[in-house]
């Protein structure tokens, strides 16, 4: 599918705000079960835009959305920092979270008992490495060697040749912090609450309207990376009743000026 979804106790500052609002809710009678869809649809889309897959919004929004500053392979990282370390705290140790991937070189502890996974740097002997709390022992014990892992954290410094990151989540469990704002942003834009980009309204409208389209039995309400659901939804959207109501949704929300 165009879309693709990747227990922490992460909370990040969330970004999507309720700033810009019309001066008045829009009456619609939101269908509960249509405006979930929608919810699981545009966390998913943003998780395939981070991750640099086709999706309905832009990476630049999803990044937005989920406060992250940056979307970087480890080398890359260990590269800049090799290079230029006052430079690279500059671009990199902001107030936000960078998103960073690699292939897992190691697990281990530090002296502290905290864990952390070292990812590749740009030389043979430099690396990432990417600490988490205490609370991740049971799911990093799962990982291994070789398998490749999406963290979300914050730049500490550099020490040596390694480039320190410290305050980290897997993408996954990441989302599931992000969830309850995307949850409140999806619902406010459907009930008028909130205004929203042109490319947002389109993909809440899709999401809203796209249910009564796919079979009582698809994936997609379980699953949005499984194959069939991806094969569900293109059937779908050919459909150009699908399209009509889905700018029909798109008529009904107040879009940013």
């Amino acid at each position: 599918m165009i879309l693709a979804i990747g227990g922490c106790d992460k909370t990040p500052t969330h970004t999507i705000s309720d700033n810009d609002k019309p001066p008045a809710p829009l009456a619609v009678n939101l269908d509960k079960a249509s405006v979930k869809f929608a919810q699981d649809l545009i966390l998913n889309d943003n998780l395939t835009a981070l991750q640099g897959g086709e999706a309905l919004i832009t990476k630049e929004d999803a990044m937005n959305n989920f406060n992250i500053s940056e979307v970087i392979d480890s080398r890359i990282l260990s590269k800049d920092y090799d290079a230029n370390e006052v430079a690279a705290d500059n671009k990199y140790k902001t107030t936000k979270y960078i998103l960073v991937t690699g292939k897992i070189l190691g697990i281990s502890k530090d002296f502290l008992g905290d864990p952390y996974v070292t990812l590749p740097g740009q030389q043979m002997f430099s690396g990432v490495q990417a600490k988490f709390n205490k609370d991740y022992l049971e799911t990093l014990a799962k990982l291994a060697k070789g398998q490749t892992l999406s963290v979300v954290c914050k730049v500490l410094n550099k020490i040596i040749t390694n480039v320190m990151l410290n305050d980290c989540a897997t993408l996954e469990d990441y989302a599931k912090s992000i969830r309850p704002a995307i949850d409140t942003h999806v619902f406010d834009v459907l009930a008028g609450k909130t205004r929203v980009s042109s490319d947002g309204g389109e993909a809440i409208s899709l999401g809203y309207a796209l249910p009564k389209y796919l079979p009582s039995d698809s994936l997609c309400y379980k699953n949005m990376d499984d194959s069939k659901c991806g094969e569900d939804f293109v059937a779908a959207t050919k459909d150009p009743a699908l399209k009509a109501d889905a700018k029909m949704v798109f008529t009904t929300l107040k879009l940013k000026q």
